[in-house]
């Protein structure tokens, strides 16, 4: 039990504080930082995240260029839906006697106080996340004597649009989903917050949430887990996408990050000699939709962080729906294996990678529109080729050395099918099952987007409807 006094509330109680949280709240990919949540610690001490993206070719909002994407909502927002779930100043507490409890610094970050009323109502308790967008913080809600997590924007005039994005896209879910049956990460309410000089933020306050599945595969050591537990996570993960993409909605940025369990406190099993965290509630919640667009078209801005990207908007041909298929295959190879499994830092190296996994080039079709849609020295293929051009001697710009980390795990890859030969052993399961949840990761993980099944076809997979364990 850790304790947290509030004043004029007295003392709070919270059971099972996490130790270390993630919450994954850039609007782009590519610029996540993951801080330690010690209240003992200044909120600018980071720590090393498991998952790092070196891609910072991502177009995020800018400081200066406001100029809209096509990934940007249109003007004409629904600003009436948007309103009901806007925070009153009365429910808010104002005006307060503290005072602000952040400062901003260049680029509209802002630094937290720790302990210091945000508003009246809520005192920031420790750092939850930091990213591009800006930053997420665990708050005490003195009216509920509850913590919540808040999600505060940039002050800057694009990521403020960004924010208002994210809440019209949350508000239009939770408007069709009264009955709360969909795990997509409500909201309880946003309101504007106007710091020191001006600077104006948004707030989007959420419940506080447990251990994301990165978390989860992290405390696990990174060993794989077993099949009724990927069964589970990914079945949920399914559920809600189908949701999500029915509402017309395409998330964009699916990873370990984003998925989240319930706050509660996990099991530990002892297997074989060996303790696995396991997931104490594994109904997962899919959340962050800051970078979410309404479909209907046919997008080309990059999205997706690395491990999770498609080929198709690594390619630059245009995606929709279809992206956030392959990443859900990404994050199904993540649970079985234990780590990403394109774990790698440049486009070469990644389209490399996924010839030897899928076992062939890419179709004739990918390989022209994807010429047609770049320049003569950004195409990655062979000349009159669909091939990568690609040697076992490539070094990626990142690493820029002779030992270059992302040939070595490209050399290292295998085939899909030799992966599962592996697992099958590991977790000592039925052939059966195993040959069954080969056949959902390789109808992710293809090509061809047209090719890929929609959620609710996967749902009627073997895999899923045929050994029903989900809890």
């Amino acid at each position: 039990m850790t304790k947290y006094i509030a004043e004029n509330v007295g003392e709070i109680l919270i059971e099972n504080p996490p130790k270390k949280r993630r919450v994954a709240i850039s609007n782009k990919p590519g610029n996540e930082t993951l801080l330690e949540d010690d209240t003992s610690k200044p909120a600018a001490a980071a720590a090393p995240a498991t998952h790092q993206d070196d891609d910072k070719t991502v177009t995020s909002p800018s400081d200066t260029d406001e100029t809209e994407s096509a990934a940007t909502l249109d003007s004409d927002m629904d600003a009436c839906l948007v309103s009901k779930l806007r925070c009153s100043d009365e429910d808010l507490g104002f005006p307060g006697k503290d005072g602000p409890a952040i400062q901003v610094d260049k680029g509209g970050y802002f630094q937290l106080v720790h302990g210091a009323l945000l508003t009246p109502r809520y005192r920031t308790l420790y750092v939850l996340g930091s990213g591009s967008f800006g930053k997420a913080i665990a708050c005490l809600d003195t009216k509920k004597l509850d913590v919540c997590a808040l999600k505060i924007s940039r002050a800057t005039k694009s990521y403020r649009k960004a924010a208002m994005q994210e809440i019209e896209i949350i508000s239009t879910m939770m408007e069709d989903d009264s009955e709360g049956l969909h795990k997509f990460g409500r909201m309880q309410h946003w309101f504007e917050y106007t710091g020191v000089k001006g600077a104006k933020h948004v707030v989007i306050v959420f419940d506080l949430q447990g251990d994301s599945l990165l978390d989860t595969i992290t405390m696990n050591k990174n060993r794989p887990f077993e099949i009724d537990v990927v069964r589970d996570c990914m079945k949920h993960i399914f559920q809600t996408l189908e949701y999500v993409h029915g509402m017309g909605i395409i998330h964009t940025d699916v990873k370990a990050e984003n998925i989240m369990h319930p706050l509660c406190s996990g099991s530990t099993v002892n297997e074989s000699q060996m303790t696995y965290v396991h997931p104490g509630d594994r109904k997962v919640i899919l959340i962050d939709y800051g970078s979410a667009v309404f479909g209907g078209g046919t997008y080309s801005d990059l999205i997706t962080s690395r491990y999770y990207r498609a080929p198709e908007v690594i390619l630059g041909t245009g995606w929709s729906f279809e992206c956030d298929v392959w990443s859900c295959g990404c994050v199904l190879m993540e649970l079985v294996l234990g780590r990403a499994l394109f774990n790698v830092r440049d486009d070469r190296s990644h389209l490399a990678m996924m010839e030897t996994v899928l076992g062939n080039p890419m179709p004739e079709f990918l390989a022209h529109e994807h010429r047609q849609c770049k320049t003569s020295e950004d195409v990655l293929l062979m000349p009159d080729s669909t091939r990568v051009d690609y040697s076992s001697r490539y070094t990626c710009p990142f690493c820029q050395k002779a030992s270059c980390k992302c040939s070595k795990i490209v050399n290292k890859a295998v085939p899909l099918e030799t992966y599962f030969e592996s697992y099958g052993k590991l977790v000592q399961q039925g052939g059966n099952q195993v040959k069954d949840l080969l056949s959902v990761a390789r109808a992710c993980l293809t090509w061809n987007p047209s090719e890929r099944p929609s959620c609710s076809e996967i749902l009627k997979y073997p895999f899923f409807s045929q050994h029903n364990t989900c809890r």
